[in-house]
């Protein structure tokens, strides 16, 4: 178990892992949000590999302004450090509630530059993928 993760949120990631790795096409609402106590890097995260332990898979903003949907290795993160305290940098926001499927999460980002949580980016991203064809969140 990793420590970000509660047992729910845990089976939950490797449950949507498994629906990927056997050819389903999901679109499950993030179930984990971790960021940086910087503020730079933000991770909203879906799935766990069923195979390749530690690999997560979300959307990924490291805070350049081009967040990417990719896999992330979780006990790197969980490495991560401050350089002058050793206090970790990466930490799980606790209050966190997903309120749309990651396309949508990842629809918004793409609009902004940056992952948004805020309802109305979300909703102007669902506007915008309803007018595009095949592209209605699932």
């Amino acid at each position: 178990m990793y420590k970000y993760f509660t047992p729910e949120e845990e089976k939950a990631l490797r449950d949507n892992g498994i629906r990927t790795d056997q050819g389903n096409e999901i679109d499950p609402n993030p179930v984990v949000k971790l960021f940086t106590t910087n503020g730079r890097a933000i991770w909203l995260l879906t799935e766990l590999s069923p195979f390749y332990e530690g690999l997560a898979f979300g959307l990924c903003d490291l805070g350049f302004g081009e967040p990417e949907l990719g896999n992330v290795y979780i006990p790197e993160i969980e490495a991560v450090k401050h350089a002058t305290n050793g206090m970790p940098l990466v930490e799980k926001d606790l209050h966190f509630e997903a309120t749309h499927p990651l396309s949508v999460y990842t629809g918004a980002a793409r609009m902004f530059g940056e992952i948004c949580e805020d309802k109305d980016s979300l909703e102007e991203a669902v506007r915008y993928m309803k007018k595009q064809k095949g592209s209605e969140p699932l």
